[in-house]
This record gives C-alpha cells, sequence and structure tokens, in this order.
C-alpha cells in the first residue's frame, strides 16, 4: 500500500535487484539482491538486542532506510517500522508537516547515510517527542 502509486505491482513489497542513488547522498546502497537480503537479515536479527522501544524504533528507521531494500518507498517503509515499534510499546509516534522539521529528518537521515551515526537522529526523534509532550502537557509541566 505504501508503494502503490509509486511502483508497478511485480515490485511491490520486493527486495530490488538494481543500483538506486539517493538525492543529496554520495552514499551508494549495495545492489545485489543477496547482499540486500543478508543486510536485512541482519537488521531484523539485530534490532531484537535492543530492549528500549526508542533505540529499536530508531535503530529499524535508520538501517532501513539506508539499505533502501525496496525500489521505492524506502523511507516511508522505515517510518512505519519505527511507528509500529513505538506503538507495540504504547508510545505515540511523532509526525509532523513543518518545514523546518522535515528539513531536520532529511538532515539527520542523510548523515545517517553517510556517517552511521544515530546521533542527529537520535536529537531529532526524541526533540519531536518533547514538542507533542508539551502541545498536551498543562502549562504547568513542560520539558525543556
Amino acid at each position: 500500500m505504501l508503494t502503490n502509486d509509486l511502483l508497478p505491482l511485480s515490485q511491490r513489497g520486493t527486495l530490488r535487484s538494481h543500483e538506486v542513488r539517493i538525492t543529496g547522498s554520495d552514499y551508494i546502497p549495495p545492489s545485489d539482491p543477496i547482499l540486500i537480503k543478508q543486510k536485512l537479515t541482519d537488521i531484523l536479527i539485530e534490532q531484537e538486542k535492543y530492549d528500549d522501544p526508542f533505540a529499536r524504533s530508531i535503530f529499524l528507521h535508520c538501517n532501513i532506510a539506508r539499505l533502501q531494500p525496496f525500489s521505492d518507498g524506502n523511507k516511508r517503509t522505515s517510518r512505519l517500522v519505527e511507528s509500529i515499534v513505538l506503538m507495540s510499546a504504547h508510545i505515540i509516534p511523532v509526525r509532523s508537516n513543518r518545514q523546518a522539521d522535515i528539513l531536520r529528518y532529511r538532515s539527520a537521515i542523510d548523515h545517517f547515510y553517510e556517517t552511521e551515526d544515530y546521533n542527529p537522529y537520535i536529537d531529532f526523534a526524541l526533540d519531536m517527542q518533547i514538542q507533542r509532550i508539551n502541545e498536551v502537557a498543562s502549562p504547568k509541566f513542560r520539558w525543556r
């Protein structure tokens, strides 16, 4: 469903077998289908080491987005996986349509593509949660 308007039916939900480029990044994801499948398996195995739902969701999001296992819809898929992990832990995922938040998200995930450094994405994700808490909290109780 995430790629209905992006891909032909034959490519939806299947691992890609061709090279892809990420706009705005020098990082090139692997293109060998066997390596893509192995790396995705490794990500799914390693995520089980994370008990903390935030850590697990961020690990999955960043690594699935970086691997780009599908022909299209990879960031959508990785955000959905991130949301499912959080919701399974009774944490409401936070998204924003504000341009500044979108730019910060893209900057953080692009940084991860290039460096595999989680910190900018962690900061972004936690700041989004704090922003949401402050939106719904009473005026007497504010974070930061």
